[in-house]
């Protein structure tokens, strides 16, 4: 997903692909709280956070995190060890940990 889909000078991700994904226009019925500059979307697998930098989400269960900052070249992979797959019943841990990866992504950008 960073370097357009390049990797050691080849192709690796089709570049269709990867601006498929990027070029969405933020999706208007998006569920979640999010900042008024936002515009978030979801496509094939990937939860855009519809900021200009472009940045994506990939996220899994038990609060596994991929973040891929493209403009800034930065990719942080974040392992967790909820105790329920998407943390529990009272309370979400998604904004907190959405919250560590941009302050780590404002950090180094």
């Amino acid at each position: 997903m960073i370097n357009k889909g390049r990797a050691f000078g080849e192709q690796v991700i089709p570049a269709n692909f990867i601006e498929d994904i990027h070029n969405q226009l933020g999706d208007p019925d998006w569920p979640y709280a999010t900042s008024e500059n936002l515009k978030p979307y979801y496509r094939s697998f990937w939860w855009g956070v519809g900021n200009k930098g472009r940045d994506l989400n990939g996220v899994g269960i038990h609060g596994q995190f991929l973040r891929i900052a493209p403009e800034a070249d930065i990719v942080i992979a974040l392992y967790s060890s909820w105790p329920n797959a998407d943390g529990n019943k009272e309370y979400q841990y998604w904004d907190k940990s959405d919250n560590l990866l941009d302050a780590i992504i404002t950090k180094f950008r």
